[in-house]
């Protein structure tokens, strides 16, 4: 939201172009972080093939080398929760990189989109004081700053949903990473 109301046109200007020098440096990092977030998927994948090549085989080998053995299991039930736990644990490790990926994008996404809010919000209140080329309309003058605050308001919706799924990755990434933690310390 706008603080103040500018009192003249240059300071409308400055503050339009602080505004959208704001949005434009967000709209940067966001790019910038949408390519660090393409190489980890890249590295997501890659992992995801190795571990889960490698686990299929540990299995396979271990389900027969009981068959072989002929072994009576004495905790059966603690060996297939010990398994439940070894597949949420690798699920989470593997997929760590993308929740936390995830969770900078859309992190990153909710401060470009605030920052575009202030920069229609700031334009809707200043553009009114500064003299346009080709002169507006009285009803352009009037119109002008409603569509613009609506596009903020637009922005500022798409600001709340970004972030709303930003912590929704962050818990998963920091749970996660904790209930991983634990089997760990278990094991």
């Amino acid at each position: 939201m706008v603080t103040g109301i500018p009192v003249s046109p240059n300071e409308a200007v400055d503050r339009i172009n602080a505004a959208r020098k704001a949005a434009s440096l967000a709209h940067d990092k966001l790019q910038a972080e949408d390519e660090r977030n393409r190489s980890s998927y890249e590295d997501l994948y890659a992992q995801l093939a190795v571990v889960s090549g490698g686990t299929v085989a540990l299995s396979i080998t271990y389900l027969g080398y009981l068959g072989a053995a002929h072994v009576t299991i004495s905790a059966p039930k603690l060996l297939v929760s010990s398994w439940v736990a070894l597949l949420v644990c690798l699920l989470l490790s593997v997929f760590a990189s993308f929740f936390y990926a995830f969770y900078r994008h859309y992190s990153r996404l909710s401060e470009y989109t605030n920052k575009v809010s202030i920069k229609y919000d700031e334009e809707a209140v200043g553009l009114p004081l500064i003299s346009q080329s080709p002169p507006l309309t009285s009803d352009e003058i009037v119109a002008q700053p409603k569509e613009l605050r609506q596009v903020a308001e637009s922005r500022r919706k798409d600001s709340d949903w970004a972030k709303r799924r930003a912590d929704f990755y962050w818990f998963i990434w920091r749970w996660g990473g904790f209930a991983v933690g634990l089997q760990l310390l278990s094991a």
